[in-house]
């Protein structure tokens, strides 16, 4: 847990480095153009089911907040269930993906199987075509902290085929994959 604060952290500093806010827009600034924090309370949180556009599978997000000109990343959990994935896309600002429980299959466009453990964390930098989801024995949740650059998050593309998913599950159960 210590090693996931450290680079949520580093991920955190990094994007205030490259003049990313941490706060919402939602925040009150004062008459001495003071921010404040913001509270989002779970009870709060809205999840809808991910759509059939963009995932194959079922999978439930709930947007944790969201990107605006203040705070350039936005954040949220998805759940997937066994099997399910998103779509091939991209980040025009990278992708922080930190596994909170499950299994995760992550594979880039023409690289190998890579497989998460819940803990792990993953980088994607800018502009790198993936996917992501559970492996076909369990359910898996990860946080997602995904950049945003001039409005944009993520550029969704074509599905990911039957085929592919199942190499992506032959890789992990033969240890293949990285």
């Amino acid at each position: 847990m210590k090693n996931l604060i450290k680079i949520v952290g580093a991920f955190l500093v990094v994007m205030i480095s490259m003049g990313y806010g941490i706060v919402n827009a939602a925040d009150t600034i004062d008459a001495n153009d003071q921010q404040h924090i913001v509270i989002y309370h779970n009870a709060n949180l809205k999840s809808y089911e991910a759509p059939a556009s963009y995932f194959s599978g079922s999978a439930i997000v709930t947007r944790i907040f969201s990107g605006n000109e203040m705070t350039r990343f936005s954040g949220g959990v998805v759940a997937f269930e066994p099997g399910a994935r998103t779509h091939w896309h991209t980040h025009p600002a990278g992708q922080l993906l930190i596994v909170q429980s499950g299994t995760a299959l992550v594979q880039e466009w023409g690289g190998k199987t890579i497989v998460l453990h819940t803990g792990d964390v993953l980088w994607c930098p800018p502009n790198v075509k993936h996917w992501h989801g559970a492996d076909k024995n369990g359910e898996m949740v990860h946080v997602a902290l995904t950049g945003d650059k001039e409005g944009k998050a993520v550029t969704w593309l074509e599905e990911v085929s039957d085929a592919t998913y199942q190499q992506a599950v032959l890789d992990e159960e033969n240890n293949q994959a990285l």
